[in-house]
């Protein structure tokens, strides 16, 4: 269940809440997009993981 995941075009999520004190919706999809291509998350749960840390950051 945990195997390779082949994934050709990052993940975006689109659900994200805009605070207008902090960083816009392209801000955070850079500062993601960075995360992604640095982690290459290759399983489902290296990219649940990659979410996380992209969302906490």
């Amino acid at each position: 269940m945990n195997g390779p995941f082949d994934c050709r075009q990052p993940q975006i999520v689109t659900a994200v809440p805009i605070d207008p004190h902090s960083e816009s919706l392209d801000q955070y999809r850079a500062l993601q997009a960075a995360i992604f291509q640095d982690i290459a998350p290759r399983s489902a749960i290296e990219w649940l993981l990659a979410i996380d840390i992209a969302e906490l950051t």
